[in-house]
């Protein structure tokens, strides 16, 4: 008779146990993230915010803050393809936008999605055309492209110096060569530059290559701009 008792108690509390799982809140879930994020368990915390997501979804009480917190996690967490999702879902109801967009860009940088990030950072500029953090980022990408043409025709004319006095016609057929990658670079380093003006990298490797293509005005305007940072 006892063991039954036992046995009875034991499924009670069973049942019990389930029922209260089953019956979380949306907050619950929510303050259960938060004190993961406390705890740095981002995964855990991730989870939890989905949870209340979901909930409030199927209940249709929406809680804006949530997907910007599930984000949040998800790129904490190293879930990138998440990360982009969620900040995405933050940004189309208008909460922490200028943040989301960042780290929405940031989500797809770490996805080595060049495409994506380069598009997330203009629409975010579209909308926060002073954001000096966004526009960082966009610089970044742009200088870095570019900077791998404008080192590799750099190198060519930094080995070749030593023939501009020497030999001449040499000299100025290894120009051509760097020249023609100077070409390719200076699109980019344009751009980097028109994001942010005077940032004395981009418009001293501008200058390098004007001087280099003979574009003498060019290269006087940014020498100008030079002498004002």
């Amino acid at each position: 008779m006892m063991k039954k008792l036992f046995f009875v108690a034991i499924l009670c509390l069973a049942f019990t146990t389930l029922y209260s799982q089953n019956t979380k809140t949306a907050n619950d879930y929510k303050l259960e993230g938060k004190e993961a994020y406390k705890q740095k368990d981002y995964g855990k915390a991730l989870a939890a915010f989905e949870s209340a997501i979901k909930i409030c979804k199927k209940e249709n009480t929406p809680d804006n803050t949530l997907y910007y917190n599930a984000a949040y996690c998800a790129i904490k967490a190293k879930k990138y393809s998440k990360s982009a999702m969620y900040f995405d879902k933050s940004i189309k109801v208008n909460y922490k936008t200028s943040k989301a967009y960042l780290y929405k860009a940031i989500s797809y940088k770490k996805l080595n999605d060049d495409k994506n990030f380069e598009l997330t950072l203009k629409e975010g500029l579209k909308v926060f055309p002073d954001n000096y953090k966004l526009k960082k980022q966009l610089f970044n990408l742009y200088f870095k492209k570019g900077s791998k043409d404008y080192n590799a025709g750099s190198e060519i004319l930094q080995k070749a110096a030593p023939l501009a006095k020497s030999n001449p016609k040499k000299y100025t057929q290894e120009q051509n060569k760097a020249n023609v990658i100077f070409k390719k670079a200076l699109p980019m380093i344009v751009k980097a530059h028109n994001i942010i003006p005077k940032n004395k990298q981009a418009i001293e490797s501008l200058i390098s290559m004007y001087q280099s293509l003979g574009m003498k005005d060019k290269e006087a305007e940014m020498k100008n701009l030079l002498k004002t940072l």
